[in-house]
């Protein structure tokens, strides 16, 4: 079900809702005049907060992704030994860093790389 679906739904419900101003991640925010609280949608795939985005994801199986729109990762597990040259991994993840895009749409790719659960979302 998508986001705007979500909303109109809350709004059949509860017509009252005022809108608000979201935090970074937030695309839509409302609360109930004169409840404490207030409930966010978060569309999956919106890419709406991307030039806010700051994070480094690493996967369950040890692959640093710079971007949830970029097919990319770098596996980090051969920089994890003791056989690795000291400040390699360092100098892998901020070439990660460097390399990451200012903006989902600029990754070039259409979907999210992986499930939520894997990537930490």
């Amino acid at each position: 079900m998508g986001a705007e679906m979500i909303r109109e739904l809350l709004f059949r419900e509860f017509p009252q809702l005022e809108q608000m101003t979201g935090g970074g991640t937030e695309h839509y925010s409302f609360r109930v005049p004169g409840h404490l609280g207030s409930i966010a949608i978060i569309p999956a795939y919106s890419r709406n907060f991307c030039s806010q985005c700051s994070r480094l994801r690493i996967t369950a199986d040890g692959h640093l992704v710079s971007c949830l729109y970029r097919d990319e990762s770098v596996d980090l597990k051969p920089f994890l030994t003791e056989d690795s040259p000291p400040g390699l991994l360092r100098t892998r993840i901020e070439e990660a860093v460097r390399n990451k895009p200012k903006d989902g749409f600029k990754s070039g790719q259409g979907n999210a790389v992986s499930s939520m659960s894997k990537i930490g979302g």
